[in-house]
Protein backbone atom coordinates (compact mmCIF):
# COMPACT_ATOMS: atom_id res chain seq x y z
CA UNK A 1 0.00 0.00 0.00
CA UNK A 2 1.47 3.47 -0.32
CA UNK A 3 2.85 5.27 2.59
CA UNK A 4 0.45 6.84 4.82
CA UNK A 5 -2.35 4.49 4.25
CA UNK A 6 -3.44 2.31 7.07
CA UNK A 7 -3.05 -1.81 6.60
CA UNK A 8 -6.49 -3.93 6.66
CA UNK A 9 -5.53 -5.55 10.49
CA UNK A 10 -5.65 -1.69 11.49
CA UNK A 11 -8.83 -0.48 9.65
CA UNK A 12 -10.86 0.78 12.74
CA UNK A 13 -12.43 3.03 12.59
CA UNK A 14 -13.22 3.89 8.76
CA UNK A 15 -12.65 7.57 8.90
CA UNK A 16 -8.93 7.29 9.48
CA UNK A 17 -9.18 5.34 6.28
CA UNK A 18 -10.40 7.60 4.63
CA UNK A 19 -8.81 10.87 5.78
CA UNK A 20 -5.74 9.18 4.85
CA UNK A 21 -6.71 9.02 1.28
CA UNK A 22 -8.12 12.71 0.87
CA UNK A 23 -4.75 13.40 -0.67
CA UNK A 24 -4.78 11.16 -3.07
CA UNK A 25 -6.09 11.25 -6.84
CA UNK A 26 -9.25 9.08 -8.01
CA UNK A 27 -7.19 6.49 -9.64
CA UNK A 28 -4.98 6.58 -6.62
CA UNK A 29 -7.70 5.91 -4.39
CA UNK A 30 -9.70 3.58 -6.10
CA UNK A 31 -6.27 1.61 -6.09
CA UNK A 32 -6.09 1.86 -2.69
CA UNK A 33 -9.63 0.95 -1.63
CA UNK A 34 -9.47 -1.95 -4.34
CA UNK A 35 -6.39 -3.35 -2.84
CA UNK A 36 -7.62 -3.02 0.65
CA UNK A 37 -10.96 -4.72 0.56
CA UNK A 38 -9.01 -8.10 -1.74
CA UNK A 39 -6.99 -8.02 1.77
CA UNK A 40 -9.77 -7.79 3.82
CA UNK A 41 -11.14 -10.62 1.85
CA UNK A 42 -8.36 -12.42 2.07
CA UNK A 43 -8.34 -12.23 5.48
CA UNK A 44 -11.92 -13.27 5.89
CA UNK A 45 -13.51 -9.70 6.44
CA UNK A 46 -16.12 -9.44 4.51
CA UNK A 47 -17.72 -6.47 6.79
CA UNK A 48 -14.57 -4.76 5.75
CA UNK A 49 -14.51 -5.81 2.38
CA UNK A 50 -18.20 -4.48 1.57
CA UNK A 51 -17.81 -0.34 2.66
CA UNK A 52 -14.14 -0.32 0.89
CA UNK A 53 -15.53 -1.80 -2.30
CA UNK A 54 -18.89 0.54 -2.12
CA UNK A 55 -16.16 3.52 -1.73
CA UNK A 56 -14.21 2.27 -4.62
CA UNK A 57 -17.34 1.95 -6.39
CA UNK A 58 -18.09 5.90 -5.95
CA UNK A 59 -14.92 6.70 -7.20
CA UNK A 60 -15.37 4.47 -10.20
CA UNK A 61 -18.74 5.90 -11.28
CA UNK A 62 -16.57 9.53 -11.88
CA UNK A 63 -14.29 7.46 -14.51
CA UNK A 64 -14.83 7.80 -18.19
CA UNK A 65 -17.43 5.31 -19.50
CA UNK A 66 -16.14 2.21 -20.44
CA UNK A 67 -13.78 1.78 -18.18
CA UNK A 68 -13.76 -1.30 -17.02
CA UNK A 69 -13.64 -0.45 -12.99
CA UNK A 70 -16.51 0.30 -12.34
CA UNK A 71 -17.69 -3.09 -13.56
CA UNK A 72 -15.02 -4.81 -12.18
CA UNK A 73 -15.56 -3.23 -8.39
CA UNK A 74 -19.36 -4.33 -8.54
CA UNK A 75 -19.01 -7.62 -9.41
CA UNK A 76 -17.01 -7.85 -6.45
CA UNK A 77 -19.26 -5.93 -4.31
CA UNK A 78 -22.14 -8.65 -5.58
CA UNK A 79 -20.21 -11.60 -4.61
CA UNK A 80 -19.62 -10.06 -0.96
CA UNK A 81 -23.27 -9.18 -0.56
CA UNK A 82 -24.11 -12.25 -1.24
CA UNK A 83 -21.71 -13.63 1.03
CA UNK A 84 -22.86 -11.91 3.79
CA UNK A 85 -26.29 -12.70 2.54
CA UNK A 86 -27.27 -8.96 1.79
CA UNK A 87 -29.28 -10.48 -1.09
CA UNK A 88 -31.38 -7.37 -1.78
CA UNK A 89 -28.38 -5.20 -2.06
CA UNK A 90 -26.47 -7.44 -3.99
CA UNK A 91 -29.43 -7.46 -6.17
CA UNK A 92 -29.28 -4.09 -7.49
CA UNK A 93 -25.35 -4.06 -7.39
CA UNK A 94 -26.25 -7.14 -10.23
CA UNK A 95 -28.40 -5.67 -11.80
CA UNK A 96 -26.07 -2.95 -12.92
CA UNK A 97 -23.30 -5.20 -14.01
CA UNK A 98 -26.09 -6.82 -16.59
CA UNK A 99 -26.67 -3.48 -17.44
CA UNK A 100 -23.23 -2.51 -18.18
CA UNK A 101 -22.26 -5.32 -19.92
CA UNK A 102 -25.23 -5.69 -21.54
CA UNK A 103 -24.54 -2.00 -23.13
CA UNK A 104 -20.85 -3.09 -23.59
CA UNK A 105 -21.22 -6.22 -25.35
CA UNK A 106 -24.63 -6.87 -26.25
CA UNK A 107 -27.49 -8.81 -24.37
CA UNK A 108 -26.57 -12.12 -26.02
CA UNK A 109 -22.71 -11.95 -24.38
CA UNK A 110 -21.75 -15.22 -22.53
CA UNK A 111 -20.91 -12.49 -19.22
CA UNK A 112 -24.60 -11.34 -19.67
CA UNK A 113 -25.92 -15.04 -19.38
CA UNK A 114 -23.06 -15.60 -16.25
CA UNK A 115 -24.59 -12.26 -14.28
CA UNK A 116 -28.19 -13.21 -15.10
CA UNK A 117 -27.76 -16.38 -13.56
CA UNK A 118 -26.26 -14.92 -10.67
CA UNK A 119 -29.20 -12.67 -10.56
CA UNK A 120 -31.28 -15.94 -10.72
CA UNK A 121 -28.99 -17.89 -7.73
CA UNK A 122 -30.39 -14.28 -5.90
CA UNK A 123 -33.76 -14.86 -6.37
CA UNK A 124 -33.61 -18.32 -5.74
CA UNK A 125 -31.44 -17.40 -2.44
CA UNK A 126 -34.85 -15.37 -1.50
CA UNK A 127 -37.67 -17.88 -2.64
CA UNK A 128 -38.34 -15.70 -5.24
CA UNK A 129 -39.00 -18.85 -7.40
CA UNK A 130 -41.05 -17.47 -10.07
CA UNK A 131 -38.00 -14.22 -10.73
CA UNK A 132 -35.27 -16.71 -10.54
CA UNK A 133 -37.06 -19.24 -13.08
CA UNK A 134 -37.23 -16.43 -15.55
CA UNK A 135 -33.43 -15.31 -15.11
CA UNK A 136 -32.54 -19.11 -15.52
CA UNK A 137 -34.32 -19.33 -18.19
CA UNK A 138 -32.79 -16.16 -19.85
CA UNK A 139 -29.28 -17.54 -18.56
CA UNK A 140 -29.66 -20.27 -20.12
CA UNK A 141 -30.95 -19.26 -23.72
CA UNK A 142 -27.78 -16.74 -23.49
CA UNK A 143 -25.31 -19.14 -22.57
CA UNK A 144 -26.10 -22.03 -24.47
CA UNK A 145 -26.05 -19.70 -27.94
CA UNK A 146 -22.92 -17.85 -26.81
CA UNK A 147 -21.07 -20.90 -25.10
CA UNK A 148 -22.61 -24.09 -26.78
CA UNK A 149 -25.12 -26.90 -24.88
CA UNK A 150 -21.71 -28.73 -22.72
CA UNK A 151 -19.90 -25.29 -21.73
CA UNK A 152 -19.33 -25.53 -17.92
CA UNK A 153 -21.06 -22.23 -17.44
CA UNK A 154 -23.56 -23.19 -19.18
CA UNK A 155 -24.08 -26.66 -17.01
CA UNK A 156 -23.80 -24.54 -13.97
CA UNK A 157 -27.03 -23.11 -15.39
CA UNK A 158 -28.69 -26.13 -16.17
CA UNK A 159 -28.11 -27.34 -12.38
CA UNK A 160 -29.24 -24.50 -10.80
CA UNK A 161 -32.46 -24.32 -12.92
CA UNK A 162 -32.72 -28.31 -12.52
CA UNK A 163 -32.55 -27.57 -8.81
CA UNK A 164 -35.12 -24.80 -8.59
CA UNK A 165 -37.33 -26.92 -10.64
CA UNK A 166 -36.87 -29.90 -8.05
CA UNK A 167 -37.45 -27.53 -4.96
CA UNK A 168 -40.69 -26.48 -6.71
CA UNK A 169 -41.95 -30.23 -7.55
CA UNK A 170 -41.37 -30.43 -10.50
CA UNK A 171 -38.92 -33.59 -10.96
CA UNK A 172 -40.04 -34.29 -14.51
CA UNK A 173 -38.90 -30.77 -15.79
CA UNK A 174 -36.12 -30.96 -13.93
CA UNK A 175 -34.81 -34.46 -15.67
CA UNK A 176 -35.67 -33.01 -19.09
CA UNK A 177 -33.40 -30.43 -18.73
CA UNK A 178 -30.71 -32.41 -17.06
CA UNK A 179 -31.22 -35.30 -20.01
CA UNK A 180 -31.10 -32.73 -22.51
Amino acid sequence: LPSGILKIHSLKPFSLYWERTASMNQDEKWSSYWESAGKAVQLGKLEHAEPLLSAAVDIAEGFPPGDRRLAMTLECLAEILFKLRQLAQAEVVVKRVIAIYQERYGPEHHDVGVFTNNLGLLYHSQKKHFLAEGEYQKALRIQTKALGNSHPQTLNVIANYARLLKETHREREAQHLEDC
